[in-house]
């Protein structure tokens, strides 16, 4: 079963922004589908890492994408919005080392099932909004 589907989250109005969350929505399930097979079977830690290293590749590009689109089009709330960004990837990235360094497999399984109410707020609030001023 999937943490989340696109159908839980608000669609937005810029259609580059939408497709990034469906991209990153089905990266998300699939990292949770790895990460509870992983507890029973250690033989996927490497396809896990893999697609922990593609998933924050692709977060970073993803907002360093909507930060690029909130200074060109002049998006008064800009510094809030890359402010949640930080905060996302820097939490992302203390998970990330907790389970390159130490093999906590709890940090990740945590952390994806608390970011699915995360992702679902900030789509509908920061992103919904920035979509709206840029369209």
């Amino acid at each position: 079963m999937p943490l989340l589907t696109i159908d839980q989250v608000h669609h937005i109005a810029v259609d580059e922004m939408q497709h990034t969350h469906e991209e990153e929505i089905s990266m998300l399930n699939e990292i949770n589908a790895l990460a509870t097979i992983y507890e029973n079977d250690k033989t996927k830690h490497e396809e896990l890492e893999n697609k922990l290293d593609e998933y924050i590749k692709h977060v970073k590009v993803h907002f360093a994408n909507e930060e690029r689109l909130m200074r060109l089009y002049q998006f008064p709330p800009y510094q809030m919005h890359k402010a949640e960004h930080d905060r996302v990837l820097h939490e992302l990235n203390d998970v990330l080392i907790r389970w390159k360094q130490h093999g906590e497999i709890d940090a990740i399984i945590v952390y994806l099932r608390q970011s699915v109410e995360w992702i679902i707020n900030h789509i509908s609030t920061m992103d919904n909004m920035t979509a709206m001023f840029i369209s």
